[in-house]
């Protein structure tokens, strides 16, 4: 069953609290710092600023989801850097003259697709001391990134459709 609304009320308290510490600046360096091109940083740094009113209490969730975001990094690795590479590979292509804008957003799906699905192969076979099948890796993938999301969206649906 579902998540209640008290329940994910209290979750995206308990996030909003868990990150009270971190700043915008430290989100923006903590970024930069690690490599990540300042137009993207910037991207981050405006959803950072983003507000809901729940109930009685203002929760970040701008905050919370650039933090969640940057925790699921932190945990699988290898994802990121298959991302990454996947990324790489678009921006690589789209240098072949003449076709290359054309071909360069469909290698760039492929390659984070299928390099950062990898990625996410090799995590999971270190933490678990087993490799995992493709379904048991992206069934993993997703509950591991979007379930506490999903459940609280779900259960605050009504404070969301506002």
């Amino acid at each position: 069953m579902g998540m209640t609304a008290d329940r994910a009320l209290s979750e995206l308290v308990n996030l909003d609290g868990q990150y009270a510490d971190w700043s915008r600046t430290d989100m923006f360096t903590y970024l930069v710092d690690r490599g990540l091109p300042l137009s993207l940083a910037t991207r981050m740094e405006e959803l950072w600023d983003k507000t809901k009113m729940i109930g009685q209490r203002v929760i970040s969730i701008g905050k919370i989801i650039v933090l969640r975001i940057l925790d699921f990094v932190e945990q699988h690795t290898n994802l990121a850097i298959g991302v990454a590479i996947g990324a790489a590979i678009g921006a690589l292509v789209s240098l072949i003259p003449f076709i290359g804008h054309f071909l360069a957003p469909i290698a760039a799906l492929f390659g984070i697709a299928v390099v950062g699905f990898q990625g996410h192969m090799i995590d999971l076979a270190i933490q678990n001391g087993y490799r995992a099948g493709i379904s048991e890796g992206i069934i993993t993938l997703a509950k591991v990134f979007f379930q506490l999301f999903s459940d609280i969206i779900n259960a605050l649906k009504g404070e969301f459709s506002g």
